[in-house]
C-alpha cells in the first residue's frame, strides 16, 4: 500500500524535470509529519479523542515510515493535540522525506541523477520512470474536486495535504482552481489533522517572517 508521504512526493515532483516543486520549508516537514499521522489514522492506530490524538492500536503496521511515530505516540506520557505533534514530528521531515524518496526509488517509479553545477556543486533530480501512481493520485484528486465522486478517508486526507502544500496550483489551471475552492474547502473539513497541519504551517511561516523582519531591524 502507498503511502501518503509517498503520493505526496510525487504529486510534489515534476514528473519531466525530477525536481520538488517551490515549497517553504515549514510545508514540506509539516506536510510529511502530517502525511504520517493521516496514514496512522487511516490504519487504525490513532484516533482524534478531546481534540487530543490518542493510540486506539499500538501494534506495528510494518511501514518503515509509520511505525517509529506510532511507537512514539503510544510511548508518550500525556495526550497532545494534533498540532503539537505535527511540530515534533516536523523535526523529523527530512528523515520521512529521505525514506518516502528511498521506497519511490527501489521500487523503480523514480531514478536518480546526479548532475554538476558549475563542475562543482553537485545537485539531484528524481524524474519519474513509472508515473502509474503519480497518474493514479492526481486522477483520484481531479474526479473527487472536478466530479461528484464520494472521497474515501485516504483521498480526503491527500486532498488536505495537496491544499496545504498548494500542490493544486502545480495540477490545475486556473479556470479549474477557481470553481474547485469550495469543494476544496468542504473536503478538507473533514479531517482535524489536516486543518491542524496547515494551522501549524502558516503559524510557523508567520514566526519565521517574524524572525526575519527582526533581524533586518
Amino acid at each position: 500500500m502507498v503511502t501518503l508521504a509517498e503520493e505526496l512526493l510525487l504529486l510534489l515532483l515534476d514528473d519531466r524535470t525530477g525536481h520538488l516543486a517551490p515549497i517553504s520549508r515549514a510545508g514540506l516537514t509539516c506536510g510529511l509529519a502530517g502525511a504520517v499521522l493521516m496514514d496512522l489514522e487511516i490504519r487504525g492506530r490513532i484516533c482524534v479523542e478531546a481534540a487530543c490524538l490518542a493510540v486506539t492500536d499500538p501494534a506495528a503496521t510494518g511501514e518503515p515510515l509509520l511505525d517509529p511515530a506510532l511507537v512514539e505516540l503510544a510511548a508518550a506520557p500525556a495526550r497532545l493535540d494534533a498540532a503539537a505533534w505535527i511540530r515534533h514530528f516536523a523535526a523529523e521531515g527530512e528523515a520521512f522525506y529521505d525514506e518516502a524518496l528511498d521506497r519511490l526509488l527501489r521500487r523503480g517509479v523514480l531514478r536518480e541523477v546526479c548532475e554538476k553545477f558549475l563542475w562543482v556543486m553537485e545537485t539531484r533530480r528524481y524524474p519519474v520512470v513509472d508515473d502509474r501512481e503519480l497518474k493514479e493520485a492526481k486522477l483520484r484528486l481531479l474526479s473527487i474536486l472536478l466530479g461528484t465522486c464520494t472521497p474515501d478517508a485516504h483521498d480526503v486526507a491527500l486532498i488536505n495535504l495537496a491544499d496545504v502544500c498548494g500542490i493544486f496550483r502545480l495540477i490545475l489551471q486556473d479556470r479549474e482552481l477557481e470553481p474547485a475552492r469550495a469543494r476544496i474547502a468542504e473536503v478538507a473539513a473533514l479531517d482535524p489533522i489536516g486543518r491542524a497541519t496547515a494551522a501549524v504551517i502558516q503559524e510557523i511561516e508567520a514566526e519565521t517572517q517574524a524572525a526575519a523582519a527582526m533581524l533586518r531591524g
